[in-house]
């Protein structure tokens, strides 16, 4: 919401101060026609707007045509139209800007689309969540200005825990009743791959200021833990013996054994990490002063989860009671259940690979992958 009415503020703008080139209010189109106009050229040149951005400029479009009058149109620069965007929609924002609606405001026809403007400003921070981003212009100025394929601290889906086995029953008393086995616990899910990074290119005739490229993959997820295995149940108590007035009538029961206990489940594995994405620079002059530093990484692998404890063994019954004239007969207490085992980790992701970097400056080509940086 806040960007959204930071946009409409900038927007405002449009109407204004002559600039470059003059109309007035009736020879621009209609609000009808600038948003069936505004759709076509962003369907024709593939650029993905949703509907909340493409009302707010027509919205901004009818209020400032409907004051203008004979005044004339003052266009945003593309670094001022970019920063009012959330970040998310600055690639679309990019082409947007450049080719509809400089075009439609100006009156051009679509075929006198100008592809290469004389001057680009990278604004200071600019996000292309992975997506392809192409740059090109006369003139590109970086004022300490950084595009970064993914934010910094971004997550791709770790592995979802797996549940814990479900614990034995225990035994019924008076009979011996054995103990039921513990459930093993669930394998945790496999962390997400990270996501590769889109290719950068950027073309220009001269670069002025510092430019930093962050074209790295994104880091594999996390494994999901193991569930922990289920707890074996409690053997049940052995029946009572019986004593008569001169003897014993039945002896006592042996006690029942204890459930085995079920064994922790395997951890999820790390993702892999995203592949670093392809960077082209083809710039013919560089302002003294200027810098370029680029990095092309592999993303990080995502770790393994933790693996599933095992359960506890239920232990073995109490053997029967022996009363008056009775004796044990040789009868024992139930045998304990087998302890589980834990699970196994399943191990880290790899790292993702390495991306290639490629700059021409001046006519010097230096291919590289992972990094590149130089002071001019």
């Amino acid at each position: 919401m806040i960007e959204r009415i930071i946009l409409i503020s900038l927007l405002i703008m449009i109407s204004g101060t002559v600039n470059a080139q003059k109309k007035s209010a009736d020879t621009l189109p209609t609000t009808e026609q600038f948003q069936a106009m505004l759709a076509t050229c962003a369907a024709g040149a593939d650029i993905q707007i949703d509907g909340q951005i493409k009302g707010s400029i027509s919205e901004v479009y009818s209020g400032a045509k409907s004051t203008t009058e004979a005044r004339g149109f003052k266009f945003l620069t593309v670094g001022e139209f970019l920063q009012a965007l959330p970040s998310e929609d600055r690639l679309a924002g990019y082409k947007l800007y450049n080719i509809c609606i400089i075009k439609i405001l100006s009156g051009e026809g679509f075929s006198d689309i100008k592809e290469i403007p004389e001057v680009y400003i990278i604004p200071n921070n600019l996000i292309t969540y992975g997506k392809p981003l192409r740059i090109k212009a006369k003139t590109v100025i970086a004022e300490d200005s950084e595009i970064r394929s993914f934010p910094v601290g971004h997550k791709v889906d770790a592995g979802g825990s797996g549940s814990s086995g479900r614990n034995g029953s225990n035994g019924t008393n008076g009979s011996g009743g054995a103990g039921s086995h513990g459930a093993n616990g669930v394998l945790g899910g496999n962390g997400a791959y990270g996501t590769n990074a889109g290719e950068i290119r950027i073309e220009a005739e001269q670069l002025i200021g510092k430019l930093r490229i962050i074209n790295n993959g994104a880091n594999g997820g996390t494994g999901g833990n193991g569930g922990s295995g289920g707890n074996g149940g409690k053997g049940g108590n052995g029946r009572s013996g019986v004593s008569g007035a001169f003897d014993c009538k039945s002896g006592p029961g042996n006690g029942g054994s204890g459930g085995n206990a079920g064994d922790g489940g395997d951890s999820g594995r790390g993702g892999n990490g995203g592949t670093g994405g392809l960077v082209v620079i083809d710039i013919v002059n560089v302002e003294p002063g200027a810098s370029l530093v680029i990095s092309s990484s592999g993303g990080a692998a995502g770790f393994s989860g933790a693996a599933g404890q095992a359960g506890v063994a239920g232990r073995g019954g109490p053997r029967g009671g022996a009363p008056g004239l009775c004796s044990s007969g040789g009868r024992g207490p139930g045998s304990n259940g087998v302890a589980g085992q834990p699970g196994r980790s399943l191990g880290a992701g790899n790292k993702g690979f390495e991306g290639q970097i490629e700059v021409t400056i001046a006519g010097d080509v230096a291919v590289t992958t992972s990094t590149f940086s130089k002071n001019f």
